[in-house]
């Protein structure tokens, strides 16, 4: 895919990761045509995988006898920056620090049982991120709470929060059938439902819902809660 490079820029207002691919087949061949209109898809690539191996490698960190991380960081998007002379294609990966860790610990644990081979259990926890995940978009925070993931999603959808619902559903359906009924279990089928997952607690992490779009999700609280 061609040479890469990452530099991690942590300044005071911002942090970002500044990749350079020294000929990236994506920008090849063009001509006079603009190269980088050509390269959205390396963009969700490096998004993906800087995602992914932060809150992995952050977890994995914690767990060892090493010095704990001083960040919990996270991607929220990733931009061309040009392309220089000597043919270095470049992108900047913006950071964040997560705004739901115990979400990524979840996720952390689910993929790390399924490395186990605990399939069930991966399964369950991945649905675990997808109830608190939505509780959380919502804005309920109160310990204990029990609600209808059906029915919270619903209100989620009827005021219009910017997700990508139809994949909320399956990714819930798939970890509620894949729990409870027998089949043939294997790490592929598994980490394909926890990618699901993982892209819903992506937009967790990156859709801003607004104080007074909780109030009115809040406003409706008897529809999902479950006394």
């Amino acid at each position: 895919m061609g040479e890469f490079t990452f530099e991690l820029k942590d300044q005071a207002k911002e942090t970002y990761v500044d990749v350079r691919i020294k000929d990236l087949f994506l920008t090849h061949g063009y001509g006079s045509d603009e190269p980088l209109r050509h390269s959205p898809f390396i963009e969700g690539y490096l998004e993906a995988a800087l995602d992914s191996a932060c809150f992995l490698w952050t977890r994995w960190i914690r767990k060892s006898i090493y010095e704990k991380p001083a960040h919990l960081f996270c991607a929220t998007g990733c931009a061309p920056a040009g392309t220089d002379t000597d043919g270095v294609t470049r992108f900047r990966i913006t950071l964040q620090e997560e705004t739901y860790p115990a979400l990524k610990d979840i996720l952390a644990d689910s993929v790390e049982a399924c490395l186990q081979t605990k399939w069930t259990d991966a399964v369950l926890k991945g649905r675990i991120v997808l109830e608190q995940g939505a509780m959380h978009l919502a804005g309920e925070t109160a310990e204990g709470l029990k609600v209808s993931f059906g029915r919270l999603q619903t209100q989620l959808k009827s005021v219009r929060v910017t997700l990508d619902h139809e994949r909320w559903t399956r990714a819930y359906e798939n970890c509620s059938q894949y729990a409870h009924r027998s089949q043939l279990a294997n790490e592929l089928a598994v980490l394909g439902i926890l990618f699901d997952v993982w892209r819903c607690a992506y937009e967790v992490q990156t859709v801003k819902v607004s104080a007074e779009l909780i109030r009115e999700i809040q406003n409706n609280r008897k529809n999902y809660i479950i006394p």
